[in-house]
This record gives C-alpha cells, structure tokens and sequence, in this order.
C-alpha cells in the first residue's frame, strides 16, 4: 500500500543560492560561516510520513501504560434475584452444565453418583431423565445434543447423543481425564492427572491441560514453564473468554482451596487470583468458574457463600454474597440460554440434607 505523504513548504527565497547563514549567493555552494555544512532548519524542504509523526507524536507515551492493581479498583457488592429454587434428591451438585437446547444436565458423583436431565418449563423444575451408578466428572458441548464426558475412574473420554448413548471418543491413558472445555474456536481442553491419590502433588505427578482438536490430534500442552516449574496442582474447571484465553481453577489441596490462573500461551502463568481480604478473611475455596458475554469472570467461593467477579487482569470488582438470599454452599454454576445464572449447591458434611438448585438474575457485568 502506497504511503501517504505530507509536504512541508519553504518560503520562497529571493534567490535560489541565497544562504539563510550569510545572506550571499554562493555560485559554488560554499558558505564562509556553515562551511558547506547541511542545518537543520525549520524552513527546510521536508516530506514527512504518516509513520514519522506517529513516532513523534507518541515519543512521550513510549512508556508502558501504568498497571492497573487492585488499589485501582473500587470493589461493590452486587443484588441478586432468586427466580427459582429446586430441591434435589442429590447430596451435592458436582457440576451444572447449561445444554444449547435449553435443558440442564446436573451430575452428582461424589454420593448419588447420579447424572440427571433437567427441564425448566415456566416456574417448574422437572428432572426430565436419570442415570444412576454414573460417576461423571465434567461435561462440554460441541455442538447441538452432542456432548463429551470425563468419568472419575476411566481414562477415556465419552461421547453422548440426544438419546443418551454413551461410546468411546478418546484414551489419554495411563492419565485420567478430568476437566473439560470446548472453546470458541472448537478445540477441546482437558486437564489430566496421574492415577492414585489426588494429593499431595509429588515430583513425579503428572498435572496437564492438553490442547486437542476434535478428532483426537494433540495441539498443545501445558505443563510447565520455560524453568520447569509446575504450571497449577490438578486442573478441576476450565473456561475460556470470547478470544479463547483460557482461566482454570487450581485446586491446592484436598479440603479444596485453591486459585483461579489466566494462562498465556505456550507454557506461562499470566495471573493467579487467590481471594480478597477485603471480602472475606477466609481461605479462598473455588469451585465452578464462568465467563460472561462480556468476557467477566465469575468464581464460585464454596464455603464463604461468596461469588467472585474478577476483570481479564484477575482483579475483584464486585461480589455477591449469596447467603443474604438463604444461598449456602455455592459450587457449581453457568448460565442458561434463559438468561439466567444457575446455581448448584453442596451441603454441610454429614448432612442428610438434599443440595439445592437456583435460578439467578444478576446485573449484566
């Protein structure tokens, strides 16, 4: 593409050798004061580029851009709206997965070990199908009805349709599979991990998020930095923003404390968010992790009845407490084709209770 050009005249002089140093014509370009020397000056002949000026117009901005810290942000609680509430026949909500068709698919595979199809038609809840002795782990969606599931004890990765037949998509053995992601660009993300014992992490532990396109082909993986230091403990959720930029919860130690992480290609950890004494004095226990349409981040803090809202830099910007609307153990949530944000709860240890399902409205972030 040509580059445009603009032209800084000269006044006319009265003759074409007239020096601006003497005020004589010099028939041999000699000057006794310059010496021939060539001067700056601001009536000199020039052609500037559009790219030169852009350079000198922003030689006082060659600094970086100061970073913005959490001093810099004012943090503000959040209203929340219950629009509906479900008791359920489960004990905890290990996962609540919003299908594009509308229904909810919620899975308890810590007690129950139940995986449930639920349909919401106006102010009811109805659990539409059920499957029992089903110890799924995470669920995404690749397109309509078409979904991909990790299970706890199998190393292969399932495949399910419409009508709820499960058959073998991919083995990432001796590894287990656990979280999943579809991104925005239809590569699939999961994190796997070694078999045995989750915890504690040990040099010999193998702790991934491998990169893969839908017909198996590995694209990357993410394991350690250029120094060989670990990248995250065991990966439990995975999201991605509308670039695919991918945030993870980092699950540190069985009781479940942990951080979010904002990972930066090819083997970098960008951010780590660990909670907000501001908010809370408590450990930082994340379970559930969403991204909004306005690529904010929503944390789930299990038990401190507390969601997170973080920006791409990993810092609070507001909070909800979930326990001023009688929400207790937050886990798992996502939000639906309807709109709403869909909270899965777990329980007091030891409880009988049966773990609660919310329906949400929240100010759009």
């Amino acid at each position: 593409m040509a580059l445009t050009r603009l032209a800084v005249k000269r006044k006319a002089s009265a003759s074409v050798h007239g020096c601006y140093l003497c005020n004589e014509n010099h028939d041999n370009g000699k000057c006794k004061i310059g010496k021939n020397k060539k001067i700056k000056n601001e009536e000199n002949p020039k052609t500037i580029s559009h790219d030169a000026l852009e350079k000198g117009f922003n030689r006082g901005g060659d600094k970086q851009p100061k970073k913005e810290t959490q001093r810099d942000v004012r943090i503000t609680e959040m209203p929340l709206e219950v629009i509906h509430s479900h008791r359920t026949n489960v004990c905890v909500v290990t996962k609540v997965f919003a299908s594009i068709s509308g229904l909810l698919l919620l899975i308890d595979e810590a007690s129950e070990q139940s995986f449930q199809t639920i349909m919401v038609d106006g102010n009811e809840i109805n659990v539409k199908s059920e499957m029992k002795n089903i110890k799924v782990f995470d669920i995404t969606e690749i397109k309509k009805s078409e979904f991909i599931l990790s299970f706890v004890d199998d190393t292969f990765l399932k495949r399910m349709n419409s009508k709820g037949s499960l058959r073998k998509f991919l083995d990432f053995s001796p590894l287990l599979p656990r979280a999943l992601h579809i991104t925005a660009s239809g590569h699939l993300l999961v994190g796997v991990r070694e078999k045995g014992e989750a915890f504690p992490v040990k040099s010999k532990s193998c702790r991934q998020l491998i990169v893969v396109d839908l017909k198996g082909k590995t694209m990357h993986t993410y394991q350690y930095s250029k120094k060989r230091k670990r990248l995250f403990s065991l990966i439990v959720r995975i999201a991605t923003s509308s670039n695919d930029d991918i945030y993870l919860i980092d699950r540190e130690t069985y009781e479940g404390y942990g951080c979010v992480a904002a990972l930066d290609y090819p083997n970098k950890i960008k951010w780590r968010y660990t909670g907000n004494n501001n908010i809370t004095s408590c450990r930082f226990c994340p379970g559930d992790i969403m991204i909004t349409n306005t690529d904010t981040i929503v944390v789930t803090d299990i038990d401190n009845a507390l969601i997170h809202i973080l920006n791409i830099n990993g810092l609070l910007t507001n909070y909800i407490d979930t326990s001023k609307q009688g929400i207790s153990f937050p886990h798992m949530i996502c939000l639906g084709v309807d709109g709403l944000m869909w909270i899965g709860c777990s329980t007091q240890e030891d409880s009988s209770d049966r773990a609660m399902l919310y329906g949400v409205k929240y100010l759009e972030i």
